[in-house]
């Protein structure tokens, strides 16, 4: 008798262990996971960014306007168009009076310019061989698709993190690099630990000597655009504090 009643608490035990194996709220659970990894910060991100991952058919025009701290100099404008799904990307703008525009295609790019015969320097600064159009490119989908390009092909992502402290918010401090190693600056993105938002970024190389070059970006006034949260507005700054631009996009429907 002893026997059949440690039989039947025994069943009993194992029937209560495998139904809390069998919770409904598990998967939940698993979700909301605590971020460990620098991966999983970054995933945290673009799920916080791009819930509903639009990114890959993001399509979006904007006018685009810098204003430099340092006021002699002009203030930049051009309209920006930007479509992923067909790899499409166009800048338009005026530039010492005359139109100018970038544009990139899938199996192309190039850049024209209104300016009557351009000196060997202006082929050079502007990228007249069609390279200006691949900069431009390159630096706008990057902007634009913070965090989402941290999955792009030939990123290496660092697996030391750590954690700083902006307007006295914790924010984990992700470190990512590119190949072919050597060739571009390190970036580092400030994920903010509460919600996750990248709100800050910081880009540097070391120079011979060993000291640091390079510019800190603050990201302002967000907005939601084709499901995407963006910012309007990006203020660059020298790694010693000092204002080097205020880059703005007004986005248009």
């Amino acid at each position: 008798m002893q026997k059949i009643k440690l039989l039947n608490i025994l069943l009993v035990l194992i029937s209560i262990w495998a139904l809390t194996q069998c919770n409904p709220n598990q998967e939940a659970n698993n979700e909301e996971q605590i971020p460990v990894t620098a991966n999983d910060f970054i995933n945290k991100s673009i799920a916080y960014h791009d819930p509903e991952n639009h990114w890959s058919s993001y399509e979006v025009k904007v006018n685009n306007h810098i204003e430099m701290a340092d006021t002699t100099l002009p203030r930049v404008e051009r309209s920006i168009f930007l479509n992923n799904a067909k790899g499409i990307f166009s800048v338009n703008a005026t530039i010492d009076g005359h139109d100018f525009n970038a544009t990139v295609k899938p199996d192309t790019s190039y850049v024209t310019w209104g300016k009557p015969d351009p000196t060997k320097q202006d082929s050079l600064r502007y990228g007249l061989d069609g390279s200006g159009a691949q900069r431009m490119y390159n630096y706008h989908r990057y902007l634009q698709g913070i965090p989402m390009v941290l999955k792009d092909e030939g990123t290496i992502v660092s697996d030391s993190i750590y954690t700083d402290y902006i307007e006295g918010k914790a924010h984990k401090v992700i470190t990512v690099n590119y190949l072919p190693e050597g060739q571009h600056p390190t970036w580092q993105f400030y994920i903010n630990e509460e919600d996750y938002a990248v709100t800050w970024a910081k880009f540097f190389r070391l120079t011979q000597q060993g000291d640091s070059t390079g510019e800190y970006i603050k990201f302002k006034s967000p907005i939601v655009v084709n499901g995407i949260k963006r910012y309007r507005t990006f203020v660059w700054e020298y790694l010693n504090g000092k204002p080097l631009a205020t880059d703005n996009y007004e986005f248009l429907e």
